[in-house]
């Protein structure tokens, strides 16, 4: 269901002539929620990227954590890019300071990490998180897009954000809902993924 989600969500931002294909991973936790989850699924997207046909013409790692992301660069040519990367860079253009509003306590440092290793740490303002459990709360729209809204006015009036991602692929539904609420751009990673990886195509087919 979720990954279904995030296909359309792709899809109405795509070319239109583009065909579409997703991969659940086989394995792991069906939702990133820890470190341990994280790492697994890193090893996860390297499997996968092994056994695809090739006859692709880019990849979308459709998990905020970015997992497996370096390594897949380096296994494959055709461009990779992850929904951390691409919001984050979106959001930290001329030097805007972003927050990150997410559900999972425990990834919190690897989302720091991620800041840190696309250089754009200095803009970031704050990672908040709600309140309540990170799997319960995918079950309940309603209660997420509330939890979610007070997180990001959080962002907004304590943290002086310029602009706040919507730190989850599986959060993608309520990151489109969200943006009704606020002035401030509320920055969706799946289709800024899309945007990102039709730039590196084009550039590649130049």
């Amino acid at each position: 269901m979720i990954t279904k989600q995030m296909v359309d969500i792709a899809r109405g931002h795509a070319n239109p002539y583009w065909e579409i294909k997703s991969i659940t991973a086989p394995y792991g936790s069906p939702l990133i929620t820890d470190e341990t989850s994280l790492n697994v699924s890193s090893k996860v997207v390297l499997s996968i990227l092994k056994e695809i046909d090739y006859d692709i013409d880019g990849v979308i790692i459709a998990a905020f954590g970015d997992p497996g992301l370096e390594n897949a660069k380096k296994f494959t040519s055709i461009p990779c890019v992850g929904l951390s990367e691409s919001s984050m860079l979106v959001a930290s253009q001329n030097g805007r300071r972003f927050s990150v509003a997410t559900t999972t306590p425990k990834l919190k440092s690897s989302i720091e990490e991620r800041a840190n290793l696309l250089g754009v740490s200095n803009y970031l303002a704050s990672i908040r998180i709600t309140t309540s459990d990170p799997v319960l709360i995918m079950s309940d729209h309603v209660q997420l897009i509330e939890e979610l809204r007070i997180v990001i006015m959080k962002c907004i009036v304590e943290d002086f954000a310029d602009a706040v991602i919507i730190g989850g692929g599986p959060l993608a539904s309520a990151a489109k809902d969200l943006k009704q609420f606020f002035d401030i751009p509320i920055i969706e990673p799946i289709p800024e993924a899309v945007r990102y990886l039709s730039r590196m195509i084009s550039d590649r087919n130049k």
